[in-house]
């Protein structure tokens, strides 16, 4: 279980921060990253062998559409190429190395 006091957050301390990266598991058989303005959906079972070949199915810039209209979906987008597979790797390493904090 990884944790975080967000007293210093909500208190508005100077120098409090959160995580920078949030991985939500979804019942639905997959994930949802957030970096940032960036939101990465990746589909496979989470704790699963298959999670291994998840699959990146909508990115979504959320400072420009907070509402993720579908139309305006970012998956294809070959500018895109290099942030969905570093946060696809990101993910990936997060569930073989669990990290430890203090």
């Amino acid at each position: 279980m990884d944790s975080l006091n967000l007293l210093p957050l909500l208190k508005q301390e100077a120098g409090a921060s959160g995580h920078e990266t949030l991985i939500h598991y979804a019942s639905f058989g997959g994930c949802v990253i957030r970096e940032g303005d960036w939101k990465l959906y990746l589909w496979g079972k989470p704790g699963k062998p298959g999670m291994k070949k998840v699959r990146p199915t909508k990115l979504f810039n959320l400072a420009d559409n907070p509402g993720e209209d579908e139309e305006r979906n970012l998956i294809e987008d070959p500018k895109q190429a290099e942030r969905i597979e570093e946060m696809t790797e990101r993910f990936q390493y997060s569930l073989k190395k669990p990290t430890v904090r203090p």
